[in-house]
Order: structure tokens, then sequence, then C-alpha cells
């Protein structure tokens, strides 16, 4: 009976894992896109530090450091529409040094 009640949760584990793959690329690629090589600081350091999803929308946190040593956060809100995930808007934040 165990084996039946995990099934579904075993289920739902990869759903949500393979959506969070997807978002984790869709950000990065974006991210890239969004720097040009022009930038003194283009090869500024990411990582996405969490993702909630609630059904087809997402919240996501990404923070950066530049190499000026600058840190800031963005935050995304992402949408599912028609099993694709979009980037519906951004919202940021730098860390101003005190």
């Amino acid at each position: 009976m165990l084996a039946s009640r995990s099934a579904p949760s075993q289920l739902i584990d990869s759903v949500l894992s393979a959506d969070i793959s997807i978002i984790e690329n869709l950000l990065t690629e974006s991210i890239e896109a969004s720097t040009p090589s022009t930038q003194p600081c283009h090869d500024r350091a990411h990582h996405v530090s969490s993702i909630d999803l609630v059904g087809d929308e997402a919240a996501a946190l990404v923070e950066f450091t530049d190499c000026t040593g600058s840190s800031f956060t963005d935050l995304y809100v992402l949408q599912k529409h028609d099993k694709t995930w979009m980037i519906e808007s951004k919202a940021w934040d730098s860390h101003a040094f005190s």
C-alpha cells in the first residue's frame, strides 16, 4: 500500500524537477542574452537561490556579483503558457555598500 501512495508523489516530484530545470535554463539564457560582452562587468557571477512554484506560476530569486564585488538580486515572475514557461516580469535590487 505504501508503494501505491508514493507513486503519485514520485510523479509530482518528477514534474516539479523538470519544471525547475526548465526555469533555471530559461533564466540562465535570459541573463546571458541580456549581458553584452562589451560591458565592463560582463563576467558577473550568478546563481538561482530559490524557485517557488504554485501551479502554472513561479517566482525565482537570482543573486549576482559583478567584477567590482557589487551584489544585487533579481526577482523573476514566470508563468506557464501552453506548457511553455515564460518570464512575465523582473524586479531588481542592488545591495549598496555602507
